[in-house]
């Protein structure tokens, strides 16, 4: 019987937080932490089972000039945002943008014959977006929670959504989710 997975994707502290390297719109951190957490929280057996997915760059990357020197591997920064419910101790790091970049996710979703992908995350229009196409290079059903991924402003945020839609993403709300899974789901605290 094949499960399905919630990609957390970088929900990290130079990411989520006031005083990070490169911070996504403060608003939308917490709408996405909050509904994150909602979908976490249900005990529903169809609900998705959560893995964490975070940056960890090299202190040495060239590229990290562009990034602010963000989420840099052994740093404060690069830590999970403590607002997050974390289940379980599924977490993989990588270096690029695609969550499936890393080996070690793919191999655990196929050993565990995870599929569909829930994507969740931050930043809508770079890594989501990567594992997003990364997912569907990799023969991986996959839906963006459009609730629960944020971008630097909302502009980019509704432009990528519409990008997601025309690549044929199955787009849902965090209460279509619940309500799929929790018929209580009305009642849950989540953030609109």
């Amino acid at each position: 019987m094949k499960k399905s997975a919630l990609l957390v994707i970088d929900v990290q502290k130079d990411f989520t937080q006031p005083s990070g390297k490169l911070p996504v719109d403060l608003n939308h951190a917490e709408r996405m932490i909050a509904n994150i957490n909602a979908i976490v929280a249900s005990t529903d057996t169809e609900t998705p089972f959560p893995i964490n997915v975070g940056n960890e760059f090299r202190k040495l990357d060239p590229l990290n000039i562009f990034r602010n020197f963000s989420a840099i591997k052994g740093t404060e920064g690069c830590g999970l945002d403590p607002r997050l419910k974390i289940v379980g101790d599924m977490y993989f790091s990588k270096e690029e943008g695609d969550a499936l970049s890393s080996r070690a996710l793919v191999s655990f979703l196929r050993k565990s014959k995870i599929d569909p992908l829930y994507l969740t995350g931050f930043q809508a229009e770079a890594c989501v977006y990567r594992t997003f196409r990364g997912a569907l290079k990799r023969g991986f059903s996959c839906s963006i929670i459009e609730d629960t991924i944020a971008s630097k402003t909302e502009a980019r945020r509704q432009s990528m959504l519409r990008k997601f839609a025309s690549h044929g993403a199955n787009i849902v709300r965090t209460p279509q989710l619940l309500g799929r899974c929790d018929s209580q789901a009305g009642n849950r605290p989540l953030v609109d």
